[in-house]
């Protein structure tokens, strides 16, 4: 289990979702970083509310990683 991927979850309200994640193999900033929009309903983030925090959290994460702070 990925600390900063944890904290970052707890951090964006997020980290009811990270037994949803774990299963389909999402264990990390990186690989939460593929998932598109069409792949929120697949692991379970059906509220607008969610989805949102996570798209948010997905382009915070995609910008740090080009930036180097990965």
């Amino acid at each position: 289990m990925s600390s900063i991927f944890t904290t970052t979850l707890v951090k964006a309200g997020l980290d009811h979702y990270f037994d949803n994640f774990m299963a389909f193999g999402i264990d990390s900033l990186q690989s939460l970083t593929l998932l598109t929009m069409q792949d929120y309903g697949v692991v379970g983030v059906s509220s607008m509310e969610d989805r949102k925090r996570l798209f948010q959290l997905i382009q915070a994460s995609c910008f740090q990683h080009c930036m180097g702070r990965y």
